[in-house]
Parts: structure tokens; C-alpha cells; sequence
């Protein structure tokens, strides 16, 4: 790898080339599979906004919201947790291992998400009527909660895949299937019968659970491949999912507390407005994330020969690639919110302000680039939650008193100041404590050396 980087240092072909080089390796596979379920879970938005209406949408995506948070705390991190577990075995020479750790790993998955769907269909009715004052949603939320288990496990199965090399799969099975199987449901259903909110969110039930069984079923099949072994001694995950919990938590909170908050502070049609609108402009942030996961290895790999140069460069570079990206859809964003808002239904132009708000936060996301892996691939992972947990301070009582002013705009300003100090926190942090200059649009620090300076503080390194 270091060899490759070392090559395209000397043959300069230009910037551009570079970036292209850089987008073309990480459209192969899982990019190119997360883009189309970026486009089926687009589709599927569309299509139930289409059938309900801005107020049936916004109770639906509250449901949705409820949902994916009580996901985050069933699967418990064991997504990310198997994969720096069964990593080692799997590349190591055991992958005999990775039975165990499967098994292990879904049984514990298994009874943590069926004890929080357990809660959530218990609280659905208080949720529904003392909370958000939404008859519809104590009809919904029920469904939605048995929903947790086989979308907990979904997660569990796609770390495993990507663990025994098969990311392409991992994110086939994470983020495009189910949402391919509802755009089905939407538009090859009987007339009449899944425009009811309820039977949409048992249709979403069906699908979860149909998922869960392909990706079963392709987990199986490549472990088939290898002998099974006993792992007499499996890691204590407990101390390891514990952080990932809190990191998942805090990144989910600070993309949905702001929907949530609206639909209290609010009503269901500012809510579905504000839904419409996030949907749409955190694509672009996952497509980020989805480039950040791809060169994650190559950050760590990097830093960890103490390749300063090397590992500036490739910072930089992936953050053009980053902006080359989301470039074009960003642009339609900020100057053409309403032709993308209309495939919603004429009622959502109504959100224009919406859009182009979180468009700008995005649009900061993409210039400070990779940030966030870069402190977590140098071992600095304590400052990345801090960061995050300083953000969320800030941006939630924010969205409670701009939602309640001004509505889906409110909240739109809350969650876009979020983004906006977080990724400057961030690149902050990667400049001081890093000692790089990771964004492209200033001078480098490391053109003429070959080390990386040590960090400031040893407390942080040892997250």
C-alpha cells in the first residue's frame, strides 16, 4: 500500500486524475452497492410520502425514527465489535474461529434487541399519546417494535460479512434489500391495501425478517467454506461494546434528536416537512461515511508506520475526493430544492429553507472531509466522543427552543449548527493533535518530512 501511495507521489498526473483514481477504487463494490440502496431508501421515502400525505409521512417517520433508535441499542455494537474480534482470526490463519464468534455474537445480539423491543412496544402507547399527541403512531409503533429484532440482527450479520471479506454483500444486506423490498411493496400492492399506515408498518415487519433470512443464509454459505473450531475463550465484549454503544448513540442523536424534538415541540406536518428534507441531504453525509469506512485501513496502516507525509497526503486527497463527489448533488440542493422536493408531493416545497439549511451543514461535512476516521484511525477515539457529546449538548436544547419558534426551519438551523461545530471541532483536533493539514485548500505540513509528531496527551491514545 505504502508502495502504491509512494508511485502516485511521483507520477503527478494532476489533482483531478487523483481524485478520480481515488472515487473509481471506492465505487468498486460496497460503494457502488450503498449508493444503490441510497437510491432505494430515496425511492421508498418518495413513495410513502406519496401514499400518506406530509402528515401520515411524519408520524410514519417518527415510527422510523423510534425504530432505528431502539436498533442502535439492540444490536449493542456487536456489528462493529465482531469485526475487531473476528478480524484477527479471520485474517490470522484461524477463520475456524468465526463460527463461534457468529454464534456467540447472535446469541447476544438475540436477547439484547428482543429485551429493547420488549420495551419499546411496552412504552409505545405513553410514546404515542402523552408524548407526541399522535393517535396514528400508537397503531404504528407496536409493529415497528417487533421490527427491532430482525433489523438488530440484519446489522450483526452485515460486521460478519465484512469481516470475512465481503463488504459488497455486508452493505447489500445493511441498507439496499429492505428498501428495495418496500419501494415493491409500495407500487406492486393490492390498490387500497398498504396506503394504511398500520399494514405499511407490518409490511416493514415482513420485510425486516425476510432480509435477516438472505443475509442468514449468504453468512452460512461462505462459513460453510472453512472448518468449524471451538474458540475455547471468546473475547469479553461487554468492555468493547460499551464505547461503540456510546458512539453509535451519540451520531444517531445528533442526526434524529432534532426530528424527534420537532415532532414534540411541533406537529406532524413540520415533522414530515423536516423528514422530507433531512432525507434527502443525509445521503450525501452517508456517502461520505461510506468513503470514510473505505479508507479507514489505509489511515491507521499510515499512521501507524509513522508515515506522516504519506498519510497527509492520502488525507488530503480523499477529501477532494469527498468534495468531487457530493459536488453536483449539492449544488442541486442549495439552487433547486423545490424540483427535488416535488417528487415528494407539492406539498413539500414548503421545506425549500429546509433543504438548503442542512445542504450548507453538508456542505461543510464535505470540505473538512474525513476527520473523524482520521482521529479514530490515530488512536485519538476519546476526543472523537467528546466531540460528539460537546455537540449534542449544544444542539439539543437548541433544536427544543428553535423547533418550538420556528418549526421544521428551527430544527433544520439546530441540527446544521451541530454538523457544522462538530466537523470543525474535529479538524481542530486532526491539526492540533495530529500535527496534519488534511484539508486540500491549505498548505500541507509534512511535504518534506517522513515522521509523525507524537501526541500531546497519552490519555486520549489509550481509548
Amino acid at each position: 500500500m505504502s508502495v502504491a501511495i509512494s508511485t502516485a507521489a511521483r507520477v503527478d498526473r494532476g489533482t483531478l486524475s487523483r481524485v478520480q483514481t481515488l472515487v473509481a477504487h471506492a465505487a468498486l463494490g460496497p460503494l457502488a452497492i450503498r449508493a444503490a440502496g441510497i437510491v432505494a431508501g430515496l425511492g421508498f421515502q418518495v413513495l410513502l410520502a406519496r401514499a400518506l400525505g406530509a402528515e401520515g409521512f411524519g408520524v410514519f417517520a417518527l415510527a422510523l425514527c423510534l425504530q432505528a433508535a431502539a436498533v442502535v441499542i439492540g444490536r449493542a455494537g456487536l456489528d462493529t465489535v465482531t469485526m475487531q474480534t473476528g478480524g484477527p482470526a479471520w485474517h490470522g490463519g484461524r477463520p475456524e474461529y468465526m463460527h463461534s464468534i457468529y454464534r456467540a455474537a447472535m446469541r447476544r445480539a438475540g436477547l439484547c434487541s428482543m429485551l429493547v423491543a420488549l420495551v419499546l412496544w411496552w412504552f409505545s402507547a405513553p410514546l404515542a399519546y402523552k408524548v407526541f399527541d399522535e393517535a396514528t403512531l400508537g397503531t404504528i409503533l407496536p409493529w415497528m417494535a417487533l421490527s427491532v429484532v430482525p433489523a438488530s440482527l440484519l446489522w450483526v450479520h452485515a460486521g460478519i460479512l465484512k469481516t470475512i471479506d465481503q463488504p459488497a454483500l455486508a452493505y447489500l444486506v445493511e441498507s439496499a434489500l429492505l428498501p428495495v423490498l418496500m419501494c415493491l411493496a409500495l407500487t406492486l400492492g393490492a390498490p387500497g391495501i398498504l396506503l394504511d399506515a398500520e399494514q405499511l408498518a407490518i409490511a416493514y415487519l415482513a420485510a425486516s425478517c425476510a432480509v435477516l433470512v438472505v443475509a442468514a443464509r449468504l453468512v452460512r454459505a461462505r462459513l460453510s467454506r472453512v472448518s468449524q473450531e471451538p474458540c475455547d475463550v471468546l473475547p469479553d465484549w461487554s468492555g468493547q461494546c460499551l464505547p461503540v454503544v456510546m458512539i453509535d448513540s451519540m451520531n444517531f442523536l445528533l442526526a434524529w434528536s432534532p426530528f424527534a424534538i420537532l415532532a414534540a415541540a411541533s406537529n406532524s406536518m413540520e415533522t414530515g416537512l423536516f423528514n422530507a428534507a433531512s432525507r434527502m441531504t443525509l445521503q450525501i453525509g452517508t456517502v461520505l461515511v461510506v468513503m470514510g469506512n473505505v479508507f479507514a485501513a489505509r489511515f491507521a496502516a499510515c499512521h501507524a508506520q509513522n508515515k506522516a507525509a504519506e498519510f497527509e497526503s492520502l488525507a488530503r486527497r480523499v477529501t477532494r475526493a469527498m468534495l468531487l463527489v457530493s459536488a453536483l448533488p449539492l449544488a442541486v440542493l442549495l439552487f433547486l430544492p423545490g424540483l427535488l422536493l416535488s417528487l415528494f408531493g407539492e406539498e413539500f416545497r414548503a421545506a425549500e429553507d429546509v433543504v438548503r439549511i442542512l445542504a450548507t451543514a453538508q456542505l461543510l461535512n464535505a470540505l473538512t472531509g474525513p476527520a473523524g476516521y482520521l482521529l479514530v484511525a490515530s488512536g485519538q477515539a476519546r476526543l472523537l466522543r467528546s466531540t460528539l457529546l460537546c455537540t449534542l449538548l449544544v444542539t439539543i436544547p437548541a433544536c427544543w427552543i428553535l423547533s418550538s419558534t420556528h418549526g421544521a426551519a428551527g430544527a433544520a438551523l439546530a441540527a446544521g449548527g451541530g454538523l457544522i461545530m462538530q466537523n470543525l471541532i474535529a479538524s481542530f483536533l486532526v491539526w492540533s493533535r495530529l500535527g496534519i493539514q488534511h484539508l486540500p485548500f491549505c498548505p500541507a505540513r509534512h511535504a518534506g518530512h517522513s515522521c509523525i509528531p507524537p501526541v500531546h496527551t497519552s490519555m486520549e491514545s489509550r481509548s
